[in-house]
């Protein structure tokens, strides 16, 4: 896709490398994914209010090419935005608070007609393994 990632102000220039994707979830660091043309995307391993399971239980994903982009639903975020407070956030809510409340109704209508069985679930969750 072109993107470059950095955590702070470090380029990660082998973002597959073991030890640095294990430093980045220890230390839940925010990484961004930029084209260095105006698309900043942040990649966030932590959202108030909300624990993991719930979060990637409810994601959307998007395709963006041939790659699959799980993104948590824009209620978790706003949610999320809402309870951590920064002045920036609260603007950001307050200016775009009528588009927020169209997009979030519009993403609950999406969601209640889709049946159960084809909303998507993390690998693994409510499956056993056998051991071989």
């Amino acid at each position: 896709m072109g993107l470059q990632l950095r955590c702070g102000r470090e380029p990660l220039v082998r973002p597959r490398h073991r030890f640095l994707a294990e430093r980045v979830v220890a230390n839940r660091a925010l990484v961004r994914a930029t084209d260095g043309a105006g698309l900043d995307v942040d990649l966030s391993l932590v959202m108030a209010g909300f624990d993991f399971e719930t979060v990637w239980a409810e994601r959307r994903v998007f395709r963006v090419g041939t790659v699959d982009i799980p993104v948590a639903r824009l209620g978790h975020i706003i949610e999320s935005k809402r309870r951590v407070g920064r002045e920036k956030d609260r603007m950001f809510l307050a200016t775009h608070a009528e588009a927020i409340r169209d997009l979030t109704d519009s993403d609950e209508r999406f969601e209640s007609k889709r049946p159960r069985s084809s909303r998507r679930r993390k690998p693994g969750i409510g499956r056993r393994r056998r051991p071989q």
